[in-house]
């Protein structure tokens, strides 16, 4: 009895400690993420049902990645001056619509212009979102909250894959439809719900004391951005390699769905029980950690030939994942002045983004001239390289966090 109750405790004490407007918009996410099953299906779309050649998807793929890192640093610099909650608005109804045109398109043209803007559009959104938790969520409780809002992306993209996998065998253009459904919703939760939260003195304050560059020359960021870059390059390989490989292999679309859905169905069971367990320990320490079992995961797929073994796969580097992007996304959020928030997060966005434009063109040309095993071991050698910087530059992070004022209770 005394152990069930605990268990019940647990999520009402989490909900109670975080305020309503972080839940409604992680509503919002989970919702628009039930609806994301095009972009994990991408290649496999643009090979099967478009015709495109595994060289040309990745260099299509690769313009999504442009789109990105355009997108990234708009929306950090307009969720700071014109607020986070018009600039989410404004980038999910574009992404809706655009991905609305793409399921129609059928030209090389058309499909990467749709790519270019919904890379452009969707990570408009992210930098505005994390600012808003920042915003709205007592340091102490940060990493808690980035672990439930990816908790939610996380669930979301489990439920996706299945449906992509079962419906895309079968009428992938409802997906388009679905997806924009999806966002559309999302934007009505924020237009209806939310409110805006930028500093009163934000549009002052960054024209004085910060610009577009700002966290790029920062001597404490920039080399955290650095390594999320790496990280990023070897984590987004699922985008296009992975399933390119195993499909290689013969593991048909809906054997392929189910695989990548191990990563979404474990964060969402375990992302809760390890956001509480890690705060304890040095956040350098949790990153190399995740950076290694990142590495280690896609290493498996040197040996995969069954099913089973590319679960555990993805089980590994999702466990490698759940340690990373809440630490991370911590440390953005401790690192950025309240005034450059949105910079910030649109330069860790940048970072990533950098990543999803080189992974597909680098994983797709190493698997092409050497084989899919010498992408997996590069992949290893990269994550240890990161976990290695991570353990360096943590001590001078650290000396800088004891600096600032209510920064979150993990010690770095």
């Amino acid at each position: 009895m005394g152990s069930t109750m605990l268990v019940l405790s647990a999520p009402i004490a989490l909900y109670k400690s975080l305020p309503r407007a972080f839940w409604l918009l992680w509503l919002g996410a989970l919702i628009s993420r039930l609806g994301n099953c095009v972009l994990p299906m991408m290649a496999i779309y643009l090979t099967r049902e478009r015709g495109v050649s595994l060289t040309t998807t990745g260099t299509l793929v690769a313009l999504y990645g442009i789109g990105s890192l355009f997108g990234s640093l708009a929306g950090g610099a307009l969720a700071d001056r014109i607020g986070r909650k018009t600039t989410m608005v404004s980038s999910l109804s574009a992404s809706g619509t655009v991905m609305l045109f793409f399921g129609q398109a059928h030209a090389l043209p058309a499909l990467g212009i749709c790519l270019f803007l919904l890379g452009l559009t969707t990570d408009a959104f992210r930098p505005a979102c994390q600012a808003y938790v920042a915003d709205v969520v007592e340091p102490k409780d940060r990493i808690r909250a980035f672990s439930v809002l990816y908790w939610a992306f996380n669930i979301g993209f489990a439920v996706a894959s299945v449906i992509s996998g079962v419906v895309g065998d079968r009428h992938f253009n409802l997906l388009f439809f679905f997806d924009a459904a999806t966002t559309f919703a999302f934007v009505g939760i924020i237009m209806l719900k939310l409110v805006e939260t930028r500093p009163e003195k934000s549009a002052h304050a960054t024209a004085s004391a910060g610009h577009l560059l700002t966290p790029f020359v920062d001597r404490i960021f920039a080399p955290f951005l650095a390594l999320n870059c790496v990280i990023s390059l070897v984590f987004l390989q699922f985008q296009v390699a992975l399933p390119a490989a195993l499909s290689a292999k013969g593991f048909n679309l809906t054997q392929y769905g189910s695989i990548i859905a191990v990563n979404g169905f474990l964060i969402a069971i375990a992302q809760p029980l390890v956001a509480s367990r890690i705060t304890p320990f040095a956040r350098s320490n949790v990153l190399a950690l995740g950076s290694l079992l990142i590495g280690f995961g896609y290493a498996l797929n040197i040996a995969v030939e069954q099913v089973s073994l590319a679960m555990l796969s993805v089980a590994v580097w999702t466990i490698g994942e759940l340690l990373w992007m809440p630490t991370s996304a911590s440390i953005v959020a401790d690192l950025a002045p309240a005034h450059l928030r949105g910079r910030y997060n649109g330069a860790n966005s940048w970072s990533w983004s950098a990543a999803s434009l080189v992974a597909p063109i680098i994983g797709t040309q190493v698997m092409n001239q050497y084989g899919s095993p010498a992408l997996w071991w590069s992949a290893l050698g990269l994550c240890i390289i990161a976990a290695l910087g991570h353990l360096a530059t943590g001590a001078r992070r650290r000396e800088h966090l004891a600096l600032i004022p209510g920064a979150s209770g993990m010690t770095d």
